[in-house]
């Protein structure tokens, strides 16, 4: 396993079937190795927390046979096996009865999914439980500043396809420092989709439909509304302890193409080593 993120990346570890398979680890020196090893340390005091949307009897969005949990819990596991590859410490908010941490090639819609409590323990997701799951999140502040990736998978206009990114806003959650982090976080995902090639929200196409819609790629939430008013997500409002937190909508389920991707292991691999890479990259700034 190579410890130090200078000698490699995270296109070269690929996660297929559960396992791990990456280049061969350079040779060393000792004063090198000890300076890995201070690395390695440095990385195990700040949690990244990965919190696939919904789970156990509620669903998310559904279209055909296709749930968002099971689409966004893939993705997850992906994720964390990248990071923890380059020995991140991660926690993951829901727990999978069926598959465990491991990805799958065809995804099974199902409801055996739990929430992570401490100490080993999980609770049964026969309800959303936002209150008890932000409340795990926050648990898991330790001193140091955890980061906070949540994903989900859209269901809006058919013609709409993409990944977007949303943080919360200074205005409507009343930190100015939270917005800057996250921001700075949303930005490094944001990034890292683009440089891989992966497709983004198509801002253009909303414009064409005479739709009201602001220009950037990652948005604030303060930017959208629900009946006239501001929408407030629970899952920013209710995690104060939490200062760099960003919300991933990783396609839209109502676009066939977006539909196509994500059911394809492949794909769901690439958009996993992508978010990986930004999380790693906003966390060297």
């Amino acid at each position: 396993m190579k410890l130090n993120r200078r000698f490699t990346s995270l296109s070269l570890a690929l996660v297929l079937s559960g396992e791990v398979f990456s280049d061969p680890m350079p040779i060393l020196s000792t004063s090198r190795t000890a300076e890995i090893s201070q690395n390695v340390a440095s990385k195990l005091t700040r949690p990244i927390i990965l919190d696939p949307g919904h789970g156990g009897a509620d669903h998310g969005t559904q279209v055909a046979s296709t749930d968002e949990d099971e689409i966004a819990y893939d993705i997850a596991v992906r994720v964390k096996s990248l990071l923890e590859h380059q020995c991140y410490e991660v926690y993951q908010t829901t727990f999978d009865q069926d598959t465990g941490y491991r990805p799958q090639d065809k995804l099974t819609n199902g409801t055996h999914e739990f929430l992570n409590l401490p100490n080993g323990r999980h609770m049964k997701l026969d309800k959303p439980y936002l209150s008890r799951r932000c409340k795990l999140i926050n648990s898991l502040y330790r001193g140091e500043e955890p980061i906070l990736v949540s994903l989900h998978i859209n269901s809006t206009y058919p013609i709409m396809s993409g990944v977007k990114f949303y943080y919360p806003s200074a205005e409507l959650y009343g930190s100015q420092t939270v917005t800057n982090n996250s921001q700075s976080l949303g930005l490094a995902l944001s990034s890292s989709i683009k440089k891989h090639g992966l497709p983004t929200f198509d801002i253009q196409a909303l414009a064409d439909l005479g739709i009201d819609f602001f220009p950037d790629l990652v948005e604030t939430m303060h930017r959208q509304s629900q009946n006239g008013k501001p929408f407030k997500l629970g899952l920013f409002a209710k995690t104060p302890q939490v200062y760099s937190k960003v919300l991933i909508e990783c396609g839209n389920l109502r676009n066939k193409t977006d539909e196509e991707r994500l059911m394809t292991p492949s794909y769901r691999q690439n958009l996993a080593v992508a978010i990986s890479d930004g999380i790693i990259s906003y966390e060297q700034q």
